[in-house]
């Protein structure tokens, strides 16, 4: 996570999946869950880009580290991943991933806001009622 965040030596990653091969989610969780605490309080500058090329976090499918991934690209509004994070909350209907992003999303500047509400807008139809109903109290509809 140090690494990541810029704030660690990152002389021994490789920069390729290799440097995750024997992690566990929790682990890839974990280390996610520091780089975002480092970038919103320590100022820290994770490169999503390079994160993103180098272990292909857009393209997994455990709902977990999509999650903590999902919420670093938004916090640096890495926009390349929208499209997949678009994907995840149309088919993630738990509220335990949904809400939070969509707040994240909400909050993060103009273009995270509108992509936001367009995308509820679009999809809410297919969230459970009660998801619908909080989701929407969150996006101010």
């Amino acid at each position: 996570g140090n690494a990541w965040a810029g704030k660690g030596p990152a002389d021994n990653l490789k920069w390729d999946k290799s440097d995750l091969h024997e992690w566990t989610t929790d682990m890839t969780v974990l280390a996610l869950s520091q780089t975002i605490k480092d970038a919103k309080e320590a100022g820290a500058t994770p490169d999503c880009a390079a994160m993103d090329k180098a272990y292909g976090f857009s393209n997994l499918v455990n709902s977990e580290v999509l999650f903590k991934w999902f919420t670093l690209c938004i916090l640096m509004q890495y926009e390349p991943a929208n499209e997949k994070l678009v994907q995840f909350l149309t088919r993630q209907g738990r509220m335990k991933f949904v809400r939070p992003l969509y707040r994240a999303l909400f909050n993060g500047g103009d273009k995270s806001k509108d992509l936001a509400l367009k995308t509820f807008q679009k999809h809410k139809s297919g969230y459970h009622s009660i998801c619908q109903k909080m989701v929407a109290q969150d996006l101010g509809l």
